[in-house]
């Protein structure tokens, strides 16, 4: 790619490219620390309602459940790409 230095006072597209590329898998971990921490505060809440709705005979069981399957779905798919 020698002819693609297209740029503008000394940065080209293919240094922009590259440091993006360079600096992705921070962008990435960061990225997979705030889902993870969405996820523990998901799972706490979902944990309380289904707690909480034993005591008042009210909660949505059906539906607690499958959020905590989706949330333990992607708990492991981001632990994976971890």
């Amino acid at each position: 790619m020698e002819g693609v230095d297209v740029g503008y006072e000394g940065y080209t597209i293919r240094n922009t490219i590259q440091a993006i590329i360079d600096h992705a898998h921070i962008y990435l971990q960061w990225m997979l620390y705030i889902g993870l921490s969405v996820a523990t505060i998901l799972l706490i809440y979902n944990g309380l309602l289904m707690v909480t709705g034993a005591f008042h005979k009210s909660g949505d069981f059906a539906t607690i459940k499958k959020n905590l399957s989706k949330i333990a779905i992607g708990i492991l798919l981001m632990t994976g790409f971890w």
